[in-house]
């Protein structure tokens, strides 16, 4: 909660079927984590699906990091047997901020003098039309 905050969540591959519901519950988010709960009924699925859509918010510094940790409770088919599932987990790193380099005398006096170039190219082609 001191790197990244949860701001929204929005609904995966689990959208179409006889009834579906999807709930996002960010009440414990300044707490390092929010609840998504998924239901879907008339549907079968398999294979590599996406819960959902997680918007993430930076708030710490450049450069800190923190692990994003997912927990599935139940996962169960319509019979009410629980599934077997794989989770993979994450990180999320704040970007290090990129400052650009100083300008020298030298890299000074060559950009002045690239733009002195396009200025004088731009009235030389004005005057030939």
């Amino acid at each position: 909660s001191d790197v990244v905050n949860v701001t929204g969540a929005t609904q995966g591959d689990f959208r179409d079927g006889a009834a579906s519901w999807f709930a996002f519950d960010d009440s414990n988010a300044t707490n390092g984590w929010v609840t998504i709960n998924i239901f879907v009924m008339g549907r079968d699925l398999s294979g590599d699906l996406i819960l959902a859509d997680v918007t993430l918010e930076a708030i710490g510094s450049p450069g800190d990091s923190s692990p994003l940790i997912l927990e599935i409770m139940v996962l169960a088919d319509q019979s009410g047997y629980n599934k077997e599932f794989a989770v993979d987990n994450g990180t999320f790193t704040i970007p290090k901020a990129v400052t650009a380099p100083a300008f020298t005398k030298f890299g000074a006096f060559v950009m002045t003098g690239l733009l002195c170039a396009i200025g004088a190219t731009t009235v030389r082609k004005r005057r030939d039309i």
